[in-house]
């Protein structure tokens, strides 16, 4: 029975993908340039651009370092490196570096080419960049909206001790506490002083007539 040889590397492809080869290193983003004039919007399996960049954005150094293949890359006559293989990673690795999210990715160096490629430039034409851009100023915005509160700034600010709490009261809330005594004291006097009064209130007398029906009590 006859082996397929291609059909086996692309079982061994597809078994390593997601994980970094041996021989990967890391390598400034800006330093490495595109070989194509432009990318299309989905890649090979038909997964969008936007989509894959949202996963990156949700957890860039687990998608960077693991789920997504290092990009191939060799040394031009140009004197810079360009991309082998992965355009369209590379273009949204780009983006993301443009907005300080990520600096360097791990690339596989292969040998130099003999021939050098139509094109090597440091920009790209993608049809969704500009839905690319808004999905990362979108991400930064949520971020900075809902920031983590640090262990820091609880510890700066205790907890206030209840006010009705006689055990932390504080000095001030306890001088203006009157004693229950004096509190007593003061409302024997008052009802006493509203009993004379009330002795000496007018009262109706009815056999009187005009301003004489008002009479002091004897």
């Amino acid at each position: 029975m006859a082996v397929n040889l291609h059909n086996i590397e692309i079982i061994i492809m597809m078994a390593n993908r997601g994980r970094k080869s041996a021989s990967a290193i890391d390598m400034p983003i800006g330093s490495i340039r595109f070989t194509q004039p432009k990318v299309d919007t989905k890649f090979q399996d038909g997964r969008l651009l936007k989509d894959t960049l949202q996963e990156i954005l949700d957890n860039p150094e687990h998608m960077v370092r693991v789920e997504i293949p290092p990009i191939e890359v060799y040394w031009s006559s140009g004197g810079y490196h360009a991309a082998a293989t992965g355009n369209r990673r590379l273009s949204l690795f780009k983006l993301l570096c443009e907005y300080g999210l990520i600096e360097s990715i791990p690339v596989i160096v292969t040998p130099k080419k003999k021939s050098k490629p139509a094109h090597e430039s440091q920009t790209i034409d993608c049809v969704q960049e500009t839905i690319l851009r808004k999905t990362i100023e979108r991400h930064i915005g949520a971020s900075a909206e809902t920031p983590e509160k640090s262990d820091d700034n609880k510890a700066e600010s205790p907890a206030t001790p209840f006010p009705q709490d006689r055990k932390h009261r504080t000095p001030s809330q306890k001088s203006s506490r009157k004693p229950l005594g004096t509190l007593n004291r003061n409302a024997t006097l008052e009802s006493s002083e509203l009993s004379k009064s009330v002795k000496k209130a007018e009262r109706y007398n009815p056999r009187r007539k005009g301003k004489n029906r008002i009479c002091d009590r004897q």
